[in-house]
């Protein structure tokens, strides 16, 4: 028998898994002649017989058996969920001890709720996850998203009233409240803590169109986009010409032409220009006149 598979999912076989074999279905067993045998390597069935003895059929091993067993995994063991995103499902066979901020799968709902329980025990046929990391918060402060709600209904944290929410696009006001492995967040205009992490989605910004007059989108830089003069001119021929086609507006102050890539710019010195004959004091006493020369220092 393989060392993967579960003692308690062998069965015995039935007429049921009969049909199975006459359909020409590969199926897996295992056999001994006597109950107080140890159960053998694992052989294809391939029948059963109306005999006092031997009844059961192998392809191998001998071929003749009194008794028979299948393995039949059962469904809640082949539809095991996903635990997520920082977490890992809890062992079973043996069964792990469980925690009482482990959550346990809810099958009808199709989520994790959590089971405020410290015996210890799982049920049989529950999955149960444990968090074994931190997870950053889906959302930040200031971000939009729109509410999706949630997938399967009734849901936790989800009332019949609260579906008028639905395709409401917001923005996050605070930080999320935690409640226990799940994240809830308050959106401008609503004041209670309703929409789940997973009941949220982002809102991707629309790009912004770029084009004569607008500002430059170098950080720390205060020009605008201007289109530069065309020299040699064609359109009079075949409009458009290349010249003008070329022609893509650029900043005035920095030189970033639209298609460039968008780097960050150290902010330069801003200058100004004082008029002749302007005159500043400073705290020694001292004056400084503009002259067409240069500065005139006096004491």
């Amino acid at each position: 028998m393989s060392a993967e598979k579960i003692e308690r999912f062998w069965k015995n076989a039935t007429a049921d898994d009969v049909v199975r074999v006459m359909k020409g279905e590969a199926v897996e067993a295992r056999f001994r002649d006597s109950e107080t045998q140890l159960w053998g390597d694992c052989y294809t069935l391939i029948g059963w017989v109306n005999e006092r003895r031997h009844q059961w059929r192998s392809a191998e091993g001998g071929g003749r058996w009194n008794h028979c067993q299948v393995y039949r995994e059962p469904s809640w063991w082949l539809e095991r969920p996903d635990p997520g995103r920082g977490w890992r499902l809890l062992g079973k066979f043996p069964d792990e001890p469980k925690l009482a901020t482990d959550e346990a799968w809810d099958c009808h709902l199709k989520e994790w709720r959590r089971t405020f329980t410290n015996d210890g025990n799982q049920v049989k046929t529950v999955w149960y996850r444990r968090r074994v990391e931190e997870v950053e918060p889906k959302f930040a402060v200031g971000q939009t998203v729109r509410v999706i709600g949630p997938k399967i209904k009734p849901a936790w944290h989800w009332g019949r009233k609260m579906d008028r929410y639905i395709g409401l696009v917001g923005v996050i006001r605070n930080s999320p409240l935690e409640d226990g492995s799940r994240r809830l967040y308050n959106l401008e205009g609503i004041g209670i803590w309703c929409f789940r992490e997973d009941y949220l989605e982002a809102v991707e910004p629309e790009p912004v169109k770029l084009g004569e007059g607008s500002r430059c989108p170098i950080q720390g830089c205060s020009g605008s986009l201007r289109f530069r003069p065309v020299k040699d001119c064609a359109c009079h021929i075949r409009p458009p010409c290349s010249y003008c086609e070329d022609n893509l507006p650029h900043c005035e102050y920095c030189e970033w032409t639209i298609g460039d890539p968008i780097e960050e710019v150290e902010p330069g010195p801003k200058h100004c220009v004082l008029p002749v004959g302007y005159t500043a004091t400073l705290p020694s006493g001292q004056t400084i006149t503009i002259t067409e020369k240069g500065f005139e220092v006096k004491k």
